[in-house]
């Protein structure tokens, strides 16, 4: 049977889960000191913490070229045009090319 882990904040028991390993152990330790460093609580921590995988994820499959500019942004979570300038913010050569272009072309006849 797993140990439980319970956390109890504003006088709720809240964040219940399995605990199975010493890297588990790791990683609540890590989430409940970057809750307490942003002064939020630990759910919010994990939410944020997972957009920025989901926008290193979208980084690694753009610069990898198993995804286009408009799937990564799908990937992150961002707008076309977010993820270009964070593309340009982390200093990856943009590949935009003519399917791209298309792309977002027939993205933008969808909007309007």
């Amino acid at each position: 049977m797993p140990d439980y882990r319970f956390e109890v904040v504003s006088g709720h028991l809240i964040n219940v889960y399995p605990i199975g390993a010493e890297n588990d152990e790791d990683n609540y330790k890590f989430l409940r000191d970057t809750a307490r460093q942003e002064k939020v609580d630990l759910s919010r921590a994990v939410r944020e913490l997972v957009s920025k995988g989901r926008l290193m994820e979208a980084i690694e499959e753009y610069k990898k070229s198993r995804a286009s500019l408009g799937r990564a942004a799908e990937i992150a979570g961002l707008s076309v045009g977010e993820m270009m300038a964070i593309l340009r913010e982390y200093g990856v050569e943009s590949r935009i090319e003519k399917d791209d272009y298309l792309e977002g072309l027939e993205n933008l006849r969808k909007v309007w």
